[in-house]
Order: structure tokens, then sequence, then C-alpha cells
């Protein structure tokens, strides 16, 4: 995986142990902006691919502009070509991506999610509402 520098630990569990029923019909994905001190927490799930695939994070780009933009490009990969027995269904792929940073958590996100191809099947931003130096995470009891 691919980080830019202001990175300082990123940690990806692409196989989150979680059903959910209903099952999802669609990609998601959301921005945790209050994980932890430096921190942001991305939760989501790629519905595309089947049983010989897994999902990896392919990129995370830290833009230093005025408010910080962080893209995260998550991707299906075939992970077991010659598999005999193949799930058939589409599986529904939940992951936690985790990034901490060197400074202030970025004002903006972007997170894409590329098929098996490389080709984009969904894409969200997400905008904190507040500058990023100024936001306090709040004290849990």
């Amino acid at each position: 995986m691919e980080t830019d520098d202001g990175i300082a630990r990123v940690e990806f569990l692409d196989a989150v142990p979680k059903h959910r029923w209903p099952e999802p019909e669609t990609d998601s994905a959301t921005v945790d902006f209050d994980a932890g001190e430096g921190q942001v927490v991305v939760l989501g799930v790629v519905k595309n691919g089947d049983s010989r695939h897994e999902l990896v994070c392919d990129s995370l780009t830290l833009q230093t502009d005025q408010r910080g933009t962080l893209e995260a490009t998550v991707r299906i990969d075939e992970d077991d070509q010659d598999s005999e027995i193949v799930m058939g269904y589409t599986e529904a792929f939940h992951y936690r991506l985790v990034v901490e940073f060197d400074d202030a958590v970025p004002g903006e996100y972007v997170v894409r999610h590329l098929d098996e191809n490389g080709d984009p099947q969904f894409e969200v931003q997400e905008v904190l509402m507040v500058e990023p130096e100024g936001y306090q995470r709040r004290d849990r009891e």
C-alpha cells in the first residue's frame, strides 16, 4: 500500500467478522472523526466479487491543502485464481481502516472502491464541518 508523508500509522482489516441483515445491496463507507487522538476510522462495505476475492487498501493519499484531504482507495483483489470451489454469490466485504496522522486530522475525505478490474464502482466524500485544528475529541466517560 502506498502512503504519503503525514500519515503515522495505518491498520487495515479486510474481513471484519460480521454479518448484516438485510445484506447490503450497495457499497458504502463512512468516516468516524472521533476515533482517537489524531485518528480516523473508515468503516465500509464493498459489494462485489466472490469467494476467490479479498480486499486490499490500495493507496492512501494525504493532500496538504488548506483543510487537508485524505483519499483512500480500497480494491477487490483476486486472491485464489485456482480455487476449485467458488461460492457463486456476490460477496459483501466489510472492512475497517484506521489512519493515524502526524498532525491534526484532515478536514476532507474521499473514499473510493475499485472492482477486480481496477474500475471505480463507488466514491463518497465527507467533510468535517469545523476547522481540523479546532476539532477536539469528546471526552468519553
